[in-house]
């Protein structure tokens, strides 16, 4: 009772004080209301807030997989842009359909490959819009590829949209713009969320250096200068040369040789009198000789200057036309007066017979011969440069007399065809010989270089034109005679169309035919993945391509470079790769092994269209051009690179794709024809020159030696496989272009 007093009187303390340091009792319990006020008041800021964050998170979360899905659809339409040189409207349909398989937008393209975490149904995509798709818009793609698509405006458009939509070929770039729609708000709390929108653009641009090409490098025919030399075959070394005139580049009037690079001009004056031969040799100089000196009176002089070239060679016989003199006056009998070659000429053989690309064709002979009263003639046409073996008879018809005689095929041992004619009368004791040749017809070889015409006129004194500038009167009264030399050379590389006849390269040299004009683009070392590993080197880097990467050279100088330097060891990195590139001598049997390689084994469908030309078959092409291994890439060198040393270094002019479509055949590499020896897609072309007919005759198939047959074209490849330049792809002219990311 007393304590209870005491409590009551306040004798005891009204606290428990707890251990040492701890707040009162009493304290505590207020301080844990006060946390629970605070966490009731801040619970909900924090749960706002938080959702806040999860909710944007979320927004950027869908506009990142939004960015991959433009990224891959800009990315994607890449390689399609190589059919814009083709058919751009087909090209244009290919990217746009290329770019929807990997956009994610189902409703655009319902087999898209790319679904993100979107709703799928929200994600919408324009291509080469001037805006990004909003709500309102049209969804189907029908409608989006005629309204939105292609209404972007860029730098220099000659005619912007409306007038003349921005297609992908025309801009050469595709700009993709992704819309996100509704982008779900994880709780729901606000009254609206922005769509996430984001875009991406591919350019396509010229290459700056690439690998993967193959390891041929073709001379570009563009010269400095065109030059005719006449020059006396009989005279002695050092003053042979009659006349060296430099001849004009000008279009022919002529659309049937409109296919090759004319240069014509006039060159003379020549006396014919007193000289029995003149030989016509062709010379033609690298862009940067643009004026030989043609003033010296020897042609190995001339001929002998750096940069340039001297066809079919730089001796005084060595001409790939002869002009012929022949007596017109009274004389001891028998005489030869005029010789006239004809036939072998057609749609091939323009400049035939006397300049005939193809050879194997019969050629008439007729020689006016004047036996004066000698009894029983008997004349005989031979096919070498002293009448021998037994010749083809001559067929009188007064006192012009006939044969016919075949041009031998084309080869390293033939070029010049010399014809002479033998004769003989009663009385005579045997056959005899007229100073010859009479005529000499040339079959393009090596040799003949680029020349793929050659044709001549002939004027005497008065400006009169003779009916054969091959064989020309030595009337004094005559003299002397002037020339019209027309000349076609085998034109700049250009950017084929689909209905251009097939391009011809020949690789092999022009001194030997078993040999090609390569470069050695890796080292020996390399080991190449199998089963290029077990083929020669030659014959690897034609089949798997060049691993080390090469770059364009702007200056064509390779004076950097020296023995040893090249092929690079190890392969470079891209931003490393060199500009030039070293020659060698391979042999042709590497490139038939190389070519069966890729191309063979199985046979790779040759997609290029026969006409006639359908649509189908432009989009079957463009379809196939990402994957088709006939697509490849080659080094475009400038002409006289190649010395035939296989020593030298030649510079990187730019890099060319080519779709190949025939190459050179052997008993190894029988090429891609049909069961039945069929030609065309989807097997080989027919030989741009020799045909098909060849092909049946294994005896003939030297004939293709070295050569590859298809048409130029600008490949547009990924970015991985090259690196860029920084002006715009041209798919009017031909090159090798890439597609690059840019935003």
């Amino acid at each position: 009772m007393a304590t209870l007093r005491r409590i009551c009187a306040g004798r005891f303390p009204t606290t428990v004080e707890g251990p040492k340091g701890d707040a009162p009792l009493g304290r505590r319990r207020r301080e844990r209301g006060q946390v629970m006020v605070l966490l009731a008041i801040t619970l909900p800021l924090i749960l706002a807030f938080g959702s806040i964050v999860i909710s944007v998170g979320n927004w950027y979360v869908h506009k990142r997989h939004l960015q991959t899905q433009v990224d891959a659809a800009a990315f994607a339409s890449g390689t399609q842009f190589t059919g814009c040189f083709a058919d751009q409207i087909a090209a244009n349909t290919a990217i746009r359909k290329e770019a929807l398989r990997f956009a994610g937008d189902p409703n655009r393209e319902p087999l898209t490959a790319n679904l993100q975490v979107h709703e799928p149904e929200d994600v919408h995509v324009v291509l080469n819009s001037d805006r990004y798709w909003a709500s309102g818009d049209a969804v189907d793609d029908v409608t989006l590829s005629t309204t939105l698509d292609n209404t972007i405006t860029y730098p220099g458009d000659p005619d912007p949209p409306p007038n003349d939509p921005s297609d992908p070929c025309e801009t050469r770039f595709l700009d993709v713009k992704g819309t996100d729609e509704n982008v779900p708000d994880l709780w729901g709390w606000f009254p609206f969320t922005p769509d996430a929108r984001t875009h991406a653009r591919v350019e396509i641009r010229k290459v700056k250096a690439i690998s993967g090409m193959l390891p041929f490098a073709v001379p570009e025919v563009e010269p400095g200068a065109v030059a005719v030399i006449l020059a006396d075959e009989d005279a002695l070394d050092g003053s042979e040369v009659l006349a060296a005139t430099e001849i004009s580049q000008n279009p022919s009037p002529d659309p049937t040789i409109d296919k090759f690079n004319v240069y014509d001009g006039l060159v003379g004056q020549i006396e014919i009198t007193g000289r029995d031969n003149v030989s016509v040799i062709v010379l033609v100089s690298k862009a940067d000789v643009p004026d030989p000196d043609l003033t010296d009176p020897s042609l190995a002089v001339i001929c002998g200057q750096p940069g340039v070239r001297c066809y079919s060679g730089a001796g005084k016989q060595s001409g790939l036309a002869l002009v012929h003199g022949y007596e017109s006056g009274s004389g001891p009998t028998p005489i030869l007066r005029q010789v006239d070659l004809f036939g072998c000429n057609d749609s091939v053989n323009l400049s035939g017979p006397y300049f005939s690309r193809t050879g194997d064709c019969s050629v008439a002979v007729t020689a006016e011969i004047d036996f004066g009263a000698a009894t029983n003639p008997e004349a005989r046409v031979h096919d070498n440069g002293a009448c021998t073996g037994s010749g083809e008879p001559m067929t009188q018809g007064g006192s012009t007399w006939t044969a016919a005689v075949t041009l031998p095929e084309p080869s390293q041992f033939v070029g010049q065809v010399p014809l002479t004619i033998s004769w003989k009368v009663a009385g005579s004791g045997g056959w005899a010989c007229f100073a010859g040749p009479v005529a000499r017809p040339y079959v393009a070889n090596g040799k003949s270089g680029p020349i793929e015409y050659l044709a001549l006129q002939a004027y005497d004194t008065n400006g009169t034109l003779l009916t054969n500038a091959y064989s020309i009167p030595k009337e004094p009264g005559m003299q002397p005679i002037t020339f019209m030399v027309t000349v076609g050379l085998r034109p700049p590389l250009s950017q084929s169309t689909l209905d251009d006849e097939a391009v011809l390269i020949r690789f092999a040299t022009e001194d030997d035919p078993s040999l090609t004009q390569s470069v050695d683009c890796d080292v020996d070392s390399y080991n190449y993945p199998s089963p290029y590993d077990s083929m020669p080197k030659d014959s690897a880097e034609i089949a798997y391509g060049c691993v080390s990467p090469y770059s364009v050279n702007p200056t064509l100088d390779c004076s950097d470079y020296g023995f040893g330097d090249l092929p690079p060891d190890p392969p470079p990195a891209l931003t490393e790769a060199p500009d030039c590139a070293q020659s060698k001598n391979g042999q042709v049997s590497s490139l038939r092994q190389g070519l069966s390689a890729r191309f063979e084994n199985p046979c790779t469908p040759n997609y290029w269209p026969d006409p006639p030309i359908t649509q189908e078959k432009i989009q079957t092409l463009i379809d196939n051009f990402g994957t088709d291994p006939r697509m490849v890439t080659l080094i475009v060198t400038e002409f006289a690179a190649f010395a035939g040393t296989g020593a030298e270094i030649v510079p990187i002019k730019y890099f060319a794709g080519f779709y190949v479509t025939g190459w050179d055949v052997s008993n190894q590499s029988p090429g891609c024809y049909g069961p039945n020896g069929e030609t065309g897609s989807p097997w080989n072309d027919p030989h741009p020159i020799y045909g098909s007919a060849y092909l049946q005759h294994p005896n003939k198939w030297k004939l293709d030696d070295g050569d590859v047959w298809g048409y130029f074209v600008t490949p547009v490849i990924p970015a991985p496989a090259g690196s860029a330049s920084d002006e715009l792809c041209a798919f009017d002219a031909l090159g090798t272009c890439i597609a690059v990311l840019v935003e």
